[in-house]
């Protein structure tokens, strides 16, 4: 599947991680991830792991780029 945003929550410090990670849909049930080694996806689920619990996080499919300029065009108001 392709552009999604996998948002993930650091066990320990609470931090939230938002990256975009590549993922298989292998039933109608079932979806496997692949989060690069050492991206802060791959960090945070290791940490989930250790602790002997799976990964808890959500993915959204069809996400679009961030675009931060686009309400200050809205507004007739420049670019940051």
């Amino acid at each position: 599947m392709c552009a999604t945003s996998t948002v993930t929550r650091d066990p320990e410090s609470g931090y939230v991680n938002v990256g975009s990670y590549r993922f298989k849909l292998i039933d109608e049930t079932t979806c496997v991830g692949h989060m690069a080694s050492g991206h802060h996806g791959d960090i945070i689920s290791k940490q989930y792991w250790k602790q002997g619990k799976g990964l808890s996080g959500g993915d959204f499919t069809g996400t679009r780029a961030i675009d931060p300029d686009r309400r200050r065009r809205q507004r007739g108001l420049g670019p940051l």
